[in-house]
């Protein structure tokens, strides 16, 4: 376990697959869990995906009860780190938070600093999330 860092809110699109499974990841390994997520275009109370439930299963993490929440200003302001999987995610934070905002990042940006990306999972094969998860997961240890 590893001390507490603040309020964590993790961001993707929808809210089904890479910011839930970053959330549960944080929360698994933080003192006192902390981490939440949300999607840009998130439909909400939709669940995770049944592929990414399985993956995330695979690494410790329980989807099963995962219900997708839509951003909005409160939770980023709320939010003492912001970490967001892509450029366009990194722009809808800055939109709402202001641009010179230097709590918002790139989730892989620790990790994998010529590549901080993190791919989207989204309707792809057990491996495809496998992969992202593997790549999530040390991402979120760079952060801790």
């Amino acid at each position: 376990m590893t001390e507490d860092r603040g309020n964590i809110l993790v961001v993707c699109t929808g809210n089904l697959c890479r910011s839930p499974f970053a959330e549960g990841v944080f929360n698994r390994d933080l003192d006192h869990p902390t981490a939440t997520s949300a999607g840009t275009h998130a439909v909400p109370g939709n669940p995770a995906t049944s592929t990414g439930i399985v993956a995330a299963a695979e690494f410790g993490v329980g989807l099963d009860d995962h219900k997708a929440t839509l951003i909005h200003a409160a939770l980023y302001e709320s939010a003492d780190l912001v970490l967001v999987m892509d450029e366009f995610h990194l722009a809808d934070a800055h939109r709402v938070l202001g641009a010179k905002s230097d709590k918002i990042h790139l989730l892989g940006e620790l990790a994998f600093p010529d590549d901080p990306t993190t791919p989207d999972p989204y309707g792809g094969s057990l491996d495809d999330y496998r992969g992202c998860y593997s790549r999530i997961c040390d991402a979120v240890a760079a952060w801790l």
